[in-house]
């Protein structure tokens, strides 16, 4: 393929001729400016201040303007928000995510704000390059109306059972010192770095894992004692938060230790790479098991750390999916589909794939997939970064590339899997690619057949829109119902406490009784995922 000549770059306005002599050199440093593009602030006009910044502002969340920026977020990604991406920005409160989710209808964001054209160029002086672009509202809707591929589950509505919502305003409550965060028996602090914890009197702080939900808070300029955590989550604190290595305790896991007089034991998550859960031992009170973020999987059964409490401790328990109309296959089923829709799509040679992925987590998709396609994949500067960060086997790491011409599979952040993004991405390529198939991996989405009508149903996990499809795929890193019931039938503690969702109200209540109930959901609401693709296929064919 002929490569362009770029004689400036659009972005960042460089003078690519006298800086790099290869064409292949120039592409690769415009490829470069697209990863760290602010898309929004592009809409409105440089040197103003960014749309979604003030935004937020405007709505009194000007403290996650950081995080939305961290996480690489634009203003075209709002209308896909899920829950599940508000609590990895770290808004967490349901209050907070409604007052979100309503503004962002009010916005009617289907196309950037500010437009009044089919297509702006990002830089009107410059060459056709890189286009932040809009759909025609007459066009959406006829697009809808094309081809789609039935949901990933069915017979949700015979087999839900809704969590109860209180009635009347919330409970009164104090995040000072929430029962989720202060290990009982201790002085300890559980991922707790943004509540209000001045009262707070702790040398020894715990942190599960690195998401912005859990560090939130965290600073460089903590000085309120150690931050003990695994060796990955410790890596990315310091690229990422600039937190200096001495205030960073390193922990292996499975290898117990005392501070403060109690064995304190990390295991393996099985969520993000470096997450853990902590088991607390103090001498003369309960143990106390906090899992953070977990997926549940059997083999949890054989930690001897776990055998030794069972029937006699308190869980801190990880309750994102806690109802049971999330049902979803393991992480290998996922991948495993995931596969046979790459398969079913391939039949255009001039295909790319995206799959979706966050700061940290969803790295197992787009590894397994370069592993069964035999290819290697393309990651980003930001994402090769993070990935430095993790103990990738020899394996893995062999298969990443920096240049993005060298693999049609790339792990984009989860905000470039929408329709808007997918175009201006096909036209930055044009001549080398000419169809998306995209792969937004979420838990979440095993539940839309619940809460949504049979046309939604439809629509929601294979959606095309020209020569671009987006499959969302029920891949979750948290425990889905039936293994988070089986874990604490299993473990049987004498006390839970919800970290999720726990308002320490009805909502609390509900969950307990789903949770400690005796007769799980039904086991038909599940299909094989394997009708959905080869229905992808023969719509191909």
């Amino acid at each position: 393929m002929a490569h362009r000549t770029l004689a400036r770059c659009p972005l960042c306005e460089m003078d690519l001729a006298s800086s790099f002599s290869r064409p292949e050199d120039r592409e690769s440093h415009v490829q470069s400016c697209l990863e760290e593009i602010d898309w929004e602030e592009d809409a409105v006009g440089r040197g103003d201040a960014p749309f979604l910044d003030q935004w937020l502002m405007d709505m009194g969340l000007g403290k996650y303007v950081e995080a939305f920026r961290r996480e690489e977020m634009d203003v075209a990604a709002l209308p896909y928000l899920t829950s599940e991406d508000l609590e990895k920005l770290g808004i967490v409160h349901p209050d907070v995510q409604k007052r979100l989710f309503d503004a962002v209808e009010e916005l009617g964001l289907e196309e950037l704000p500010g437009q009044a054209m089919e297509t702006t160029k990002v830089q009107k002086d410059t060459r056709e390059v890189i286009y932040v672009e809009e759909d025609i509202d007459g066009e959406r809707k006829e697009q809808e109306k094309r081809n789609r591929i039935t949901d990933f589950f069915q017979g949700h509505s015979s087999t839900e059972f809704t969590v109860a919502k209180a009635q009347g305003p919330p409970p009164a409550k104090s995040f000072a010192n929430p029962e989720w965060i202060s290990i009982p028996g201790t002085a300890f602090v559980v991922d707790g770095f943004g509540r209000k914890s001045d009262g707070i009197i702790c040398r020894n702080w715990f942190l599960t894992h690195f998401h912005a939900d859990h560090y939130g808070g965290l600073t460089k300029s903590f000085k309120r004692g150690k931050i003990h955590c695994t060796r990955t989550t410790a890596s990315l604190c310091k690229m990422k938060l600039g937190i200096s290595e001495e205030k960073l305790q390193v922990v292996e896991l499975n290898q117990p230790f005392v501070v403060e007089g109690v064995q304190v034991t990390f295991l393996d998550a099985n969520h993000c790479p470096g997450a853990a859960m902590i088991l607390f031992q103090p001498p003369g009170a309960r143990p106390v098991l906090h899992t953070g973020d977990f997926r549940y999987r059997p083999s949890m059964k054989d930690y001897p750390a776990l055998n030794a409490v069972r029937g006699n401790c308190t869980l801190i328990l990880d309750t994102t999916y806690c109802n049971p109309r999330y049902v979803f296959p393991s992480q290998e089923q996922a991948c495993a589909e995931v596969l046979r829709a790459v398969k079913a799509e391939m039949f255009n040679g001039k295909t790319l794939i995206l799959v979706g992925t966050y700061t940290i987590g969803k790295e197992m998709i787009f590894l397994e997939l370069a592993k069964q396609l035999g290819e290697k994949v393309y990651v980003g500067v930001a994402k090769r970064r993070v990935l430095s960060c993790l103990d990738l086997s020899a394996e893995d790491a062999a298969l990443l590339v920096s240049n993005d011409r060298m693999s049609n599979i790339h792990a984009v952040p989860m905000w470039n899997i929408n329709f808007q993004r997918m175009k201006s991405i096909l036209r930055y390529y044009r001549g080398r690619y000419n169809a998306i198939v995209a792969f937004r991996p979420t838990g979440w989405s095993a539940g839309k057949g619940a809460r949504q009508t049979k046309t939604a149903r439809r629509r929601s996990n294979r959606q095309q829109k020209d020569t671009m499809v987006i499959y969302e795929v029920p891949y979750s890193e948290h425990s889905s119902f039936t293994e988070m019931k089986e874990f604490v039938d299993w473990l049987n503690p004498d006390k839970i406490v919800p970290h999720v969702g726990n308002d320490g109200g009805d909502k609390l209540e509900a969950m307990l009784k789903l949770l400690r109930g005796k007769k799980g959901p039904s086991g038909h609401g599940f299909r094989d995922l394997m009708d959905m693709f080869q229905k992808a296929k023969a719509v191909n064919v």
